[in-house]
């Protein structure tokens, strides 16, 4: 009786913890990266304001985000890396 309890107490807190209860904005933010780095050229990077989360790191960072979106590209994440000013939703990305 009690290893039930023990696995039913161990089923529940799996579920709680694949609950999408909190979304963090670091998400949106290098969400909105990727979009810059992708749509933009490279000398309008730190310039563009659409959003409130703007490039703020250095240049070594963003070609990093360069190199992140060419992959998001290429799984097919278009719509993430489209530069908006309000946040993107989406469970899979």
């Amino acid at each position: 009786m009690n290893n039930w309890i023990y696995i039913y107490g161990l089923l529940t807190l799996f579920k709680i913890m694949c609950t999408n209860l909190y979304k963090s904005t670091d998400y949106e933010v290098h969400r909105n990266w990727l979009a810059i780095t992708y749509s933009l050229p490279m000398s309008e990077w730190y310039y563009e304001s659409t959003s409130k989360w703007t490039l703020d790191y250095p240049p070594f960072f963003a070609y990093f985000e360069w190199f992140l979106s060419q992959v998001a590209h290429i799984l097919g994440h278009d719509e993430a890396l489209k530069i908006t000013k309000e946040p993107y939703e989406d469970v899979n990305f």
